[in-house]
């Protein structure tokens, strides 16, 4: 990894980080985390569907003078559901982990001005780095969820 993408690096590490989640027994892996909450499942799911928005609705759309805003709500209900859609704990760390490192390569391809160009969201103006940060921020939100629901559980990666 060069220097020029160091803001890319914590979005990447959390694709190696995940693939631990392969220990976990499947009881843990399905139950949520807290009453009303999402499982482990359902977060890495989530995280996979928001990469592939990422990927399909900014950067493959980038030569746009702006874009649309997501609908998180509905986003993440598809998240849950397809968590909890019988889908293989490997399978869905695999789509996961791929997703994340073809979505790191995708914006390493770019160019090196992709850095410095501005993208449009909403009413929003922000740098590719900063909403990267955004993302990493957001992923280690769910990285301590997970982390704490599994020290409690005595499970560790």
């Amino acid at each position: 990894m060069g220097t020029m993408y160091h803001w890319l690096e914590p979005f990447e590490e959390m694709a190696d980080w995940a693939s631990h989640l392969t220990s976990i027994p499947d009881d843990l892996w399905l139950l949520p985390m807290e009453e009303g909450k999402w499982s482990i499942a359902e977060v890495i799911s989530h995280l996979y569907l928001w990469d592939r928005f990422i990927h399909e609705e900014r950067l493959m759309k980038l030569s746009e003078s702006e874009f649309t805003k997501p609908d998180p709500i509905s986003t993440n209900q598809k998240a849950s559901e397809f968590g909890k859609s019988g889908i293989r704990k490997e399978e869905l760390l695999t789509l996961y982990i791929d997703s994340r490192r073809q979505l790191c390569h995708a914006i390493r391809s770019l160019g090196d001005d992709i850095s410095v160009r501005p993208l449009k969201i909403g009413k929003t103006v922000i740098s590719l780095p900063d909403y990267v940060s955004g993302m990493v921020e957001h992923d280690e939100h769910h990285r301590m969820q997970m982390v704490q629901f599994l020290l409690v559980r005595s499970h560790s990666l």
